[in-house]
């Protein structure tokens, strides 16, 4: 007990002792001497005394107050050992010896766990804090310290103490964790009163660096013998020059080989083309070879697994609907009605053909999972009704499994439109999943009006312009749009492309139209087609030239030439309202063939003005696009169709800058492709005039729908076709249309196998730690294995089955062996991997009847994340460690005052007594001796003892 204090609630009360004092004493000593010494008189007066100091005490509120010092207190210093920390190490240490300093003298219990991958206790909890920074230098260092896990290093600290409730974890670290969860270990010591406290320091010096950190491929699904874009990243932290090899199942491949790469800071791409020869696993690995220091993390391996997905089920509504796909699906011809042009440039698919109203035909998830992809080929939404859930069962498929679901157009017996039926597909299931939405409308115009403004257009010929432009606003749709130019020497954009519902601000800039000189059509035509170009809502683009071509020579010419390519490309139309122009006229020879030849019309005005409105408002007639649309279209590439296709590159008709593709169709069916936020991974693949979807596909959850709006069955999609009196080919008889077709089906096939299995597995964790989550059914006598096999050497093959020993130079161990004997569930195990590489893992699933199924599932490791010097930033680091220590009540401190960690903590105990009870006892005796001293003749022990050696020696 130290620090004993007496303190009084109502002091003023002592101020009675002195009253009680002299009515005690004063009549004692006015007594004469002889009666005043007796001891009968002496010790009632004391007692009476004391009894008045216990009695004033008592109304004055006395307490005692006094202080216990707490040997409970406990703190464990998690200190971070990983290589990391190397080049800190001491400021680290001495951040420990502040803590240890800071601790001594107030009866703290003190230990040191060092980590790294694993923990080790390097000093157990001891009062003897001298000792205790000198036994942490001169323990050993965990076995693996190329990571961190810090959550391991709580929870083993979490174990050492005798007295959680007033304990606390302090971690000392650059908060650089790589492995499990530091969240989920404050939560756990939590539970257990435990504070958790972080005491963060950086690196005090950068080391330059370079380093791989990741390799890329298509996400989509792609096949061996396709170029595919693979793409390294590279973070520098200054600028280097590397060199950059990459290898295939460590094969080089060609070309490249020590490419010399010029870096800057910050992060740098380099994308090359591969072509995988064969299928099943590959390993990429991808090196650099340069002066920095850190080499581990120089090499990056990933790997692909190229499998072949090709069953497939068409579900039709007629016997006919297929006749030509399925031989082109199966590389045959079909009884003599087409020819199979393909040869051997792709692979047969496994085909199965049932009719919706088939009784075995599929109808839920688990018959669907069958397949990797479904055709729903001609069939009626009010066919797929009468199936009940059928609609939400081919959703799931898609949404929630990746299947690839392509839908295909026809018409019923009547020769009415069956599948794309507007009013069937309204609000459907199958409308909510597809990438357009099928109704009539009218393709929405941008309009660029070009109007004359040179000296010769001046009067009554550009009032009459204008006059005209302000009439035409009425004929066109809200979500049209106009921009009005000047033309003249120089070009002047007076309106951009502005919404025609915003007339009062269309019709203000045409009155406000000026100016004088020359005429030249060739920029402001240039200027006029970007615009247009830039505004991706509208889908067709026309320029309106509005002037009497008062030109110079040159300009009919830098017309034609600048035109094709807008117009081939973008199809952006051209027309001229000729003012003073007359058929046969110079003018009307040099600009009336161009204007034909993209889209457009030479209009020539000669006397009567008033014709000019009427002029333009048919220039602006529109196309309607309709549920059923006939008439050929030459399909060509949408400008978002790059990368979408697998198996190569099409090959387009005319020059090799035609996006046009080699085949035709003689109709389509009417549709817009989503485009609002929900939809906006919809994207068009080929189109029509007005970027009109002709295939069109989406993400939809984890698989992908596509949607080809024409037929499959030949009324459309089989030429040959006469047009512009020569003959062309439909999508069923060229090679072109037939490759298209495998393309379509090939662009919507899952990224993994979606199929039913027995067995199923998934791999989840970071870093070293990886995770096995087996998906299978264990019934009584059933057995579960797995193996983990170097792919680099098959050799080196591990048990998962049950946990191994670590050993100090393990690259491959078990920490958790795979459990057999859950039933109906999954089971798990956990394993470690530091070696880079790649991994196969085998589970084998062995029934008590002898049957085996199993499942395999890769796993890639380049190096520790310990050495991603780009993987963390202060700020990150810093929040993670406040957030973790304040969900258990402590603190993150980032400075080297680590005296804050102590705030929470309690040395000593006080107490408080009252001692009224024990007052009055003592004053009950006090008055009981006083009575007895007083009425009986006491005698104290000492008189008795001396009367009885005075008897003895009178005897």
């Amino acid at each position: 007990m130290t620090g004993l204090s007496i303190t009084f609630s109502r002091p003023w009360y002592l101020l009675l002792l002195v009253a009680i004092a002299a009515l005690v004493l004063i009549p004692h000593f006015l007594l004469s001497k002889k009666y005043r010494r007796t001891r009968n008189r002496i010790i009632p007066i004391v007692c009476h005394l004391i009894i008045a100091v216990f009695a004033v005490s008592l109304l004055a509120g006395i307490t005692f107050t006094y202080y216990v010092p707490n040997f409970e207190n406990e703190i464990i210093i998690a200190v971070d050992m990983s290589l990391t920390t190397d080049k800190s190490r001491n400021k680290r240490d001495e951040l420990v010896n502040s803590i240890i300093e800071q601790a001594e003298g107030d009866n703290y219990k003190i230990g040191i766990v060092t980590f790294g991958f694993d923990c080790s206790l390097a000093v157990p909890l001891t009062y003897d804090t001298d000792k205790v920074f000198e036994e942490y230098k001169n323990a050993s260092q965990p076995k693996d310290i190329t990571a961190t896990d810090i959550a391991s290093a709580v929870n083993f600290s979490a174990a050492l103490f005798e007295h959680p409730k007033s304990a606390k974890i302090i971690v000392v670290t650059d908060g650089k964790e790589t492995d499990n969860d530091l969240y989920a270990a404050a939560r756990l010591v939590t539970s257990k009163g435990i504070l958790l406290d972080s005491v963060y320091f950086d690196e005090e010096s950068t080391v330059a660096d370079v380093q791989i950190s990741g390799i890329s491929l298509p996400e989509r699904y792609f096949r061996e013998k396709e170029k595919v874009s693979v793409t390294v990243t590279l973070n520098s932290t200054n600028k280097d020059t590397v060199l950059l090899s990459l290898k295939d199942n460590d094969k080089d491949i060609e070309g490249v080989q020590d490419v010399r790469l010029e870096l800057s800071d910050g992060e740098q791409r380099f994308d090359f083309s591969y072509t995988f020869e064969t299928r099943g696993i590959h390993k990429l690995s991808a090196t650099i070879t340069s002066e920095n220091v850190v080499k581990v993390n120089d090499t990056y391996n990933t790997y692909v697994n190229i499998e072949n997905y090709n069953k497939i089920l068409i579900i039709e509504t007629f016997d006919d609907d297929s006749d030509y796909l399925v031989p082109l699906l199966e590389g045959k011809n079909a009884d003599g009605k087409f020819d199979y042009l393909l040869g051997e440039s792709t692979e047969n698919f496994e085909v199965t053909r049932k009719k919706i109203t088939d009784a075995d035909v599929p109808k839920t998830v688990t018959e669907f999972l069958m397949y990797d992809e479904i055709i729903i080929n001609n069939v009626s939404v009010e066919s797929m009704n009468e199936i009940e859930g059928f609609q939400t069962q081919l959703e799931s498929y898609v949404k929630e499994y990746g299947g690839g679901l392509f839908t295909v157009g026809g018409n019923d017996e009547n020769g009415v439109v069956n599948l794309y039926r507007t009013s069937d597909l309204s609000g459907s299931v199958l409308q909510r999943m597809m990438p357009v939405t099928i109704n009539n409308y009218s393709p929405k115009i941008g309009i660029m009006y070009i109007i004359d403004v040179s000296g010769s257009m001046q009067g009554d010929s550009i009032t009459r312009a204008k006059s005209a432009v302000k009439t035409v606003i009425d004929t066109l749709e809200p979500s049209d749009k106009v921009g009005v130019m000047t033309l003249a020497s120089t070009y002047e954009k007076i309106l951009p492309l502005t919404s025609a519902s915003e007339k009062d601000k269309i019709i203000k800039a045409v009155d406000n139209l000026g100016g004088n000189g020359g005429t030249s059509y060739t920029e402001s035509v240039a200027t006029a087609a970007s615009t247009l170009l830039a505004d991706t809502s509208i889908d067709r683009r026309h320029i309106v030239i509005i002037s009497d071509c008062q030109v110079a020579q040159s300009e009919p010419g830098a017309v034609d030439s600048m035109m094709k390519g807008y117009y081939k490309d973008s199809e952006i139309t051209l027309s001229i309202i000729g003012i003073g122009v007359t058929e046969g006229s110079n003018e009307y020879n040099d600009f009336a063939p161009i204007c034909k030849k993209y889209g457009g019309k030479l209009y020539p005005i000669s006397g009567n003005y008033e014709d000019i409105s009427n002029l333009l408002r048919e220039d602006v007639k529109r196309d309607k696009i309709l549920n059923s649309n006939t008439g050929l279209v030459h399909p060509k590439y949408a400008a978002t169709a790059n990368g979408i296709y697998v198996g190569g590159d099409l090959v387009p008709t005319g020059s090799s800058s035609s996006n046009e593709l080699g085949f035709m169709i003689s109709g389509f069916y009417g549709g817009e492709l989503k485009r609002d936020e929900d939809d906006s991974n919809s994207y068009l693949a080929i189109t029509g005039k007005y970027e009109v979807p002709i295939y069109a596909l989406r993400d939809y959850g984890k698989g992908k729908v596509g949607s080809f709006m024409c037929d499959l069955k030949g009324n459309w999609s089989k030429g040959p076709f006469e047009t512009d009196g020569k003959t062309e080919g439909g999508l069923y008889d060229t090679v072109y249309g037939q490759l298209f077709v495998y393309k379509m089906l090939y662009s919507l096939m899952p990224s993994k196998d979606i199929k039913n299995k027995e067995v199923s597995v998934t791999l989840s964790g970071s870093n070293y730690v990886t995770t096995l989550e087996v998906f299978t059914d264990i019934k009584e006598g059933d057995t579960l294995t797995a193996v983990i096999t170097d792919t680099a050497d098959e050799n080196v093959r591990v048990s998962i089955n049950k946990a191994s020993s670590l050993e100090e130079d393990a690259m491959i161990y078990v920490t958790k062996g795979l459990n057999d004997k859950n039933s109906n569930a999954s089971t798990s195990a956990e394993f470690v991997i530091k070696k880079p590489g790649v991994y196969r893992i085998e589970v084998t699933k062995k029934t008590k009847d002898g049957k085996e199924y199993s499942a395999e599932i890769y796993r890639s490791f380049s190096y520790s994340a310990e050495y991603d010097e780009f993987k963390y930033d202060t700020a990150e680091v810093k929040g993670r460690l406040t957030t973790a220590s304040a969900r258990t009540g402590g603190v993150m401190i980032d400075d080297e005052d680590v005296s804050k960690v102590f705030a929470t903590f309690v040395t000593e105990e006080s107490f408080n007594y009252d001692p009224r009870y024990l007052f009055m006892i003592l004053s009950l005796v006090l008055f009981l001796i006083e009575v007895a001293v007083r009425k009986f003749k006491f005698k104290w022990p000492h008189e008795i003892i001396r009367k009885i050696k005075q008897d003895k020696e009178q005897q």
